[in-house]
């Protein structure tokens, strides 16, 4: 019986060990993802021209409702 309960204790701490190396390795890539990743966004000059053009018209609505009082549309 004593030898039953000392397998047991040992089969226990050693899955105790795999567990507690594979949370550390797995915070370890976490860590090496979080600093992979930039912290500024990724944009071309061309992509502000795209999203330039595309908000020109709404910037005309807006001005184009300032000179316009509302009875007169």
């Amino acid at each position: 019986m004593l030898t039953s309960f000392a397998a047991l204790a040992i089969a226990g701490s050693l899955a105790l060990v795999v567990y507690w190396r594979r949370c550390v390795r797995r915070a370890a890539q976490r860590e090496r993802q979080k600093s992979s990743e930039p912290d500024k966004l990724d944009t071309t000059l061309g992509e502000f021209h795209d999203m330039r053009e595309a908000l020109r018209p709404l910037a005309n609505m807006r001005i184009a409702s300032r000179r316009e009082p509302l009875g007169e549309r």
